[in-house]
């Protein structure tokens, strides 16, 4: 399944290697917490404009990547990719009858999550779930 290409990486992230990119942005993110304190430990010995410069990079990369890990969060937690978050309106079985978001995919935060890293399987949609997605499909046929 197919969430986002990342520019970053240089490829899609999706269903199989999802969990490998948090584990990557979180990497990043940690990195730049590490390179900020080795920087601020050091002050005294290296100062100046170049030291300013490579702080201000720190701190926007770790605002970056913060940012990164909590929207992958937040799509882990409701059950959704980055395509479906931002272009929920094109896809039918997120509708309501009246044209409001609905997730037919929501277990709850910490049975999605599970799914997300792969912890538990997959649920099946239920049939009432399954019938309402079926019956918007058949109106539109």
């Amino acid at each position: 399944m197919f969430d986002h290409h990342c520019p970053y990486i240089y490829t899609c992230v999706g269903y199989r290697n999802r969990g490998y990119f948090c584990a990557f942005i979180t990497s990043g993110f940690l990195t730049c917490v590490l390179g900020i304190y080795m920087a601020y430990s050091r002050w005294d010995l290296v100062s100046g404009p170049l030291m300013w410069v490579g702080m201000l990079d720190l701190f926007g990369s770790a605002f970056g990547t913060t940012l990164l890990i909590l929207q992958t969060i937040m799509a882990a937690s409701r059950n959704l990719t980055v395509n479906e978050s931002v272009n929920w309106n094109k896809y039918e079985h997120f509708k309501s009858p009246d044209e409001k978001f609905i997730n037919p995919f929501h277990r709850g935060i910490v049975r999605n999550v599970m799914e997300f890293f792969h912890l538990v399987r997959p649920t099946e949609l239920s049939y009432a779930k399954r019938s309402v997605l079926n019956s918007k499909k058949s109106d539109y046929v």
